[in-house]
């Protein structure tokens, strides 16, 4: 089962263009890079995590890191084309 650890603000990134991405596009999946800011609790995620979009979308944690933009960390993920949680 799953457990809320947070509510946080995000910046969704949807990739595109390459053949990897198209690849998983084709399979409905969608991946996407979530930003937010640094913390103990981002420093925590890994690909055992998920997230609940604001529309219901859920996104799949494949990795985590620092962001090159300073105080930022970023997750990529992918979301099933028209899942809801």
């Amino acid at each position: 089962s799953w457990t809320d650890e947070a509510t946080l603000w995000a910046a969704l990134t949807w990739l595109r263009g390459s053949e990897a991405v198209m690849e998983a596009r084709l399979q409905g999946r969608q991946p996407v890079v979530i930003e937010i800011h640094e913390s103990s609790l981002a420093r925590q995620m890994d690909n055992s995590w998920r997230a609940v979009g604001a529309g219901g979308e859920v996104f799949d944690f494949k990795s985590a890191a620092p962001s090159r933009t300073s105080g930022r960390w970023e997750i990529l993920a992918e979301v099933k084309v028209g899942a809801r949680g």
